[in-house]
């Protein structure tokens, strides 16, 4: 009786459980592309504005620091604390430092989690003067003019950028021929500037001009330099030449062994042969 208490409990353990609703997770809001940032009017005061994100935010947090803000420290810098409603495509922040440019960054958020981190934006609480940032610079390290790169073999390109505004550098791109194309390029923040790389997947034979180019913080974008010419060529084959002349002088020395067996066989076979005649 006991067993069949256990059969049953467990039956309608399992149709209890294939019957529970089952609770499907959505997706964290998108992350807003487009904030900007202006002075409020008011000293200590700013205004922030945006299109609302796809995926349903219910509410945002807000930060903001004194120094450049990027992606990589925004845990790191200050939250302003803010009550915004979920529908809010603009909020002001008062009593903040008149002093200096601030930089500001949000993310979106709902039940599901917060959004990537939005664009970077700055400006100042006290109608200051228009962060201006000249154009920043590129190069590639590791390859010269009329470098050669073997073909079908991953290559990775590595090079370095700075701006000496002191500001950051959102991206730097690299064009494989002379400027028509550009593909991006992954970036390691290194204070102003920035070490990148780009992986050149299975390169093949040919004549390639390369050229890189650095977006700013402020989308001033660099005039690229003169192209680096670089050839990617097929590996070369090496013969191994005293191999391929003892092979071929074993060969010849099997094939002369061989005949000379022949030819004794066949004096042998003579050799009886007029041994048979004579006896008759």
């Amino acid at each position: 009786m006991e067993a069949k208490k256990l059969i049953k409990l467990s039956v309608f353990f399992a149709l209890f459980i294939s019957f529970a609703p089952i609770s499907i997770k959505a997706a964290a809001p998108d992350a807003i592309t487009d904030m900007s940032c202006v002075y409020s009017g008011t000293p200590g005061g700013i205004l922030l504005s945006w299109t609302a994100p796809s995926g349903s935010p219910t509410g945002y947090e807000v930060r903001y620091s004194v120094s450049s803000l990027s992606e990589s420290n925004y845990n790191y810098s200050t939250v302003y604390a803010q009550a915004w409603a979920s529908s809010a495509v603009r909020g002001y922040l008062g009593n903040l430092d008149q002093s200096q440019y601030l930089f500001f960054a949000m993310k979106a958020i709902n039940g599901d989690g917060p959004s990537a981190v939005s664009n970077i934006v700055w400006c100042k609480a006290n109608g200051g003067e228009a962060l201006v940032q000249s154009a920043p610079s590129s190069s590639i390290s590791n390859l010269q003019n009329d470098s050669q790169i073997p073909e079908d073999k991953n290559y990775m390109i590595n090079g370095s950028s700075t701006d000496v505004s002191g500001l950051l550098i959102q991206k730097v791109e690299v064009s494989m021929d002379d400027g028509i194309t550009w593909k991006g390029t992954a970036l390691k923040q290194t204070g102003s500037g920035v070490n990148w790389e780009y992986n050149w997947l299975l390169p093949k034979a040919g004549e390639y001009l390369l050229k890189t180019r650095a977006t700013g913080q402020t989308y001033v974008v660099e005039t690229p330099k003169v192209a680096i010419k670089v050839k990617v060529v097929q590996p070369v084959v090496q013969t191994n030449t005293t191999s391929t002349v003892s092979t071929t002088s074993a060969a010849s020395t099997t094939i002369q062994g061989e005949d000379q067996q022949r030819r004794s066989l066949l004096i042998q076979i003579i050799m009886i042969l007029l041994q048979l005649l004579g006896r008759r």
